[in-house]
């Protein structure tokens, strides 16, 4: 019965934070400068986090036509700055330094403090057409499942003590 109890406990606390995959993007990176030596960009996007939480992230330069054309989008930082402070993104798939082409950012998981988060995106775009640019998610895990992950393994230990007795 204190499983029973300890289980909707858990369960109610921790159905009040969000959990899931939280996409942005910007498909709409153009060199508008007059030489074609590209432009500069610079793009920022909010993280509200009602409560502290575990969250991961990943970015990815690409098309948003069709098509096998390299993205003309040189990223060249990513950074995550909030109540706990600033954090980098790494660069884990890279272009040549300078130039365009695919490239892939990654966030390991880290613990954030609750309150508004800034993604900031700053790079170069190449192209004078439209639908380049960039992808990403933040991956923030769902606090109920951990709690039934938690109930799971106490009841399974308590089982296992019961038949030992």
């Amino acid at each position: 019965m204190k499983t029973l109890a300890l289980a909707a406990a858990l369960a109610l606390g921790a159905g009040t934070a969000f959990a899931g995959v939280l996409p942005f993007s910007d498909y709409t990176l153009q060199d508008v400068s007059d030489e074609n030596d590209g432009t500069a960009f610079s793009k920022s996007f909010s993280l509200d986090l009602s409560a502290a939480s575990w969250v991961s992230g990943s970015l990815k330069t690409g098309r948003n036509a069709i098509g096998s054309f390299l993205p003309s989008v040189d990223v060249q930082s990513v950074q995550l700055s909030g109540p706990g402070g600033s954090l980098a993104w790494n660069e884990v798939l890279a272009s040549d330094p300078g130039s365009a082409g695919f490239e892939i950012w990654s966030f390991g998981t880290h613990w954030l403090e609750a309150g508004t988060w800034t993604l900031t995106v700053n790079g170069m775009a190449y192209s004078d057409k439209s639908e380049e640019g960039f992808r990403g998610e933040f991956t923030v895990p769902e606090p109920a499942s951990a709690a039934v992950l938690s109930v799971a393994l106490l009841g399974a230990a308590a089982a296992r003590r019961r038949r030992r007795l």
